[in-house]
């Protein structure tokens, strides 16, 4: 219900997404290299930024989106690790928390490295890296106090997972 348009069209290097503008539309790059786990992870992650971008909508997450873009808002995005303005770094935070929590409800915890995301001891790790960098800015003056809360959450759940066999 929340991704009712899907729309399949290749790309050279991305895998797919959704948009903050295009609520409900799922752009999909469907490889014949992608294990049914990499097409599980691949909805969860662009589902989730899809939630979040409906949440934002009808709440608001962000104080002054022009402060998000400033050199010393940036930092490491969870998943991708290059540094990004938080909004997008936020958004990489919740969505590697749940491929987490869902790789541990699904028994995928150990997948292979080429996946589409980062295995999940390196994804715990860039994840609460992010989650520590976020948590030195000025969280009240950027962000509102739900997404505060979200990533609270989190950091929680990343501190209590256990990954080992």
């Amino acid at each position: 219900m929340l991704l009712p348009v899907v729309v399949l069209a290749p790309s050279c290097g991305l895998a797919g997404g959704t948009a903050s503008s295009l609520p409900g539309v799922l752009w999909a790059s469907v490889t014949p290299a992608w294990t049914p786990t990499d097409v599980q992870e691949f909805l969860l992650h662009e589902l989730v930024h899809t939630t979040l971008f409906l949440e934002e909508r009808r709440h608001g997450f962000y104080r002054d989106m022009r402060l998000l873009l400033d050199e010393e808002n940036l930092t490491p995005s969870a998943i991708r690790t290059d540094r990004r303005p938080l909004d997008k770094v936020f958004h990489s935070i919740v969505v590697a928390t749940e491929i987490l929590q869902a790789r541990i409800r699904l028994g995928t915890v150990h997948h292979p490295e080429d996946s589409l995301h980062p295995d999940s001891e390196t994804l715990r790790a860039n994840t609460l890296t992010s989650i520590r960098a976020v948590q030195k800015l000025d969280m009240e003056k950027l962000l509102m106090p739900r997404p505060i809360e979200m990533i609270e959450k989190c950091r929680t759940h990343l501190e209590q997972i256990v990954l080992c066999p």
